[in-house]
């Protein structure tokens, strides 16, 4: 079934600006680099309504149902917690003052709602935080946290995946693991995502399609290994 992300519009604040102008085919899953400050970031936080001053639209196709989720003087049509997005952000946000289990079981709580929860025990252990389940979050280390993060996002079911440097912090050993994983669960689930890395490396092994942004605006769009040598 086609899924796709329509992105048009404006964000400008403290003297910069991201203006895009996207129609992407999200049957595939696509990824996007470029430097520090080109508005990687900023564009997964437009598309999942967290920037409150987006003037522009945002429209998805996904589950072969088309949504508006924001339009130009309307602002955001559809708020983010029924957009039903699973965002991994570069700091974790997991719950404070909660155990790595009950970070987790929040997630499947929200699965129950729509429909059988997936293998919780073998997730756990693809990603190494079997170890990890009664420890509080805020106890972890930043790879740990970033592998309870990505597991709480795929466990909760989400129609639309937004990943923003889920690996960066890990060691070389989990973010094999990590790429491995979340491979395959794409390929089994087909989940549209979109993700987010300065690693070309990274993003050719996730993801046969990519843009690059600079300076907040899209500079090279194609196949994940074409747009890794420009």
């Amino acid at each position: 079934m086609s899924a796709r992300l329509l992105v048009d519009g404006r964000l400008t604040r403290s003297g910069s600006s991201i203006d895009v102008s996207l129609d992407l085919d999200l049957s595939n899953p696509i990824g996007v680099s470029g430097p520090t400050g080109a508005g990687k970031t900023t564009l997964l936080r437009m598309i999942a309504g967290l920037e409150p001053d987006f003037g522009g639209r945002v429209e998805v196709t996904l589950d072969g149902q088309q949504e508006i989720w924001s339009e130009p003087g309307r602002g955001n049509l559809v708020p983010v917690h029924r957009r039903h997005i699973g965002f991994v952000f570069q700091d974790s946000r997991l719950f404070p003052g909660r155990t790595v289990q009950a970070n987790l079981d929040y997630a499947i709580q929200r699965a129950r709602a729509v429909g059988p929860v997936q293998d919780v025990d073998s997730m756990i252990r693809a990603l190494k935080i079997e170890s990890l389940l009664n420890q509080p979050a805020e106890l972890l280390s930043g790879g740990e946290r970033q592998r309870v993060a990505i597991a709480r996002t795929l466990l909760s079911k989400p129609k639309l995946l937004l990943m923003d440097e889920p690996m960066a912090a890990n060691d070389n050993v989990h973010r094999e693991a990590l790429i491995a994983y979340l491979s395959d669960w794409l390929e089994k689930h087909k989940i549209p995502m979109i993700y987010v890395s300065h690693s070309f490396a990274e993003l050719r092994r996730i993801v046969p399609q990519c843009l690059v942004m600079a300076r907040g605006r899209v500079v090279a769009q194609g196949g994940a290994a074409e747009v890794s040598i420009l």
